[in-house]
């Protein structure tokens, strides 16, 4: 079932909209343990030193930390994660492999009022889940420019960082339909600008049906589908893997 996520508005600059998801977790997620021969009084000191592996130093800067809990998804000490989890990140987790040790999150926040952009890239077409990394960097090396001199969402992920985590992709129309299921708003976002739609969330799919310079987008509130040109200001829900 779709879960309902408050949503309290941030700040607005001058090019774009951050808009901060409180997001709640369905399911603490668990530390794996990896060590089912040791008896209970050495797994109760296995857990206690996975436990303070994954424990912040003082010492240590955001990027530190999201480093080490990167490392940490690769070992006998990795967080098992299930769908509707809060994240290493923050967001929310919307889709797991390998058990949970490793899948895709959200942003705990969105960005608004960025276009699409890029009228001339035609070969971003893929909607599968696992695309939209490709996509996303295929877009970017293009280095383009939006239509109507607003910032791009390419532009916005290139720089997006949040809790010490750089590494954020726009999700594929697959993917993005997957956060539909466990994040949306819990009332429509409006704007006064009528090229403005801050509820839709670009994918980063573009559309194989003429005329090409249209992409597809959902609504994070209502999850409905769109396909609709790029000069349009919609938002983004950046994701990431782990």
């Amino acid at each position: 079932n779709k879960i309902s996520k408050k949503i309290v508005l941030g700040t607005v600059g001058l090019l774009l909209t951050t808009t901060v998801l409180d997001t709640q977790a369905v399911n603490e997620p668990q530390v794996q343990l990896e060590a089912p021969e040791l008896t209970k009084e050495e797994m109760v000191v296995y857990q206690k030193s996975c436990l303070d592996k994954i424990q912040r130093q003082s010492w240590m800067t955001d990027n530190e930390y999201a480093q080490l809990l990167t490392r940490i998804q690769n070992t006998g000490c990795a967080i098992q994660f299930k769908e509707g989890d809060t994240g290493l990140a923050g967001g929310t987790v919307f889709y797991v492999t390998d058990g949970g040790t490793h899948g895709m999150e959200t942003s705990p926040t969105i960005l608004s009022n960025l276009e699409w952009g890029c009228e001339h890239v035609f070969a971003a077409t893929s909607s599968s889940i696992g695309s939209g990394l490709t996509n996303t960097a295929y877009v970017v090396r293009e280095n383009c420019k939006s239509a109507r001199g607003g910032e791009t969402i390419w532009s916005a992920i290139s720089k997006f960082q949040v809790n010490g985590f750089s590494d954020w992709y726009i999700p594929s129309r697959k993917e993005l339909t997957e956060v539909y299921k466990y994040v949306n708003l819990k009332t429509e976002l409006h704007s006064d600008n009528i090229y403005e739609y801050p509820s839709y969330m670009w994918s980063s799919t573009a559309s194989k049906k003429a005329p090409a310079e249209i992409s597809h987008a959902i609504n994070l509130w209502n999850g409905n589908k769109t396909e609709t040109t790029r000069d349009f200001r919609l938002s983004i829900i950046p994701v990431r893997n782990f």
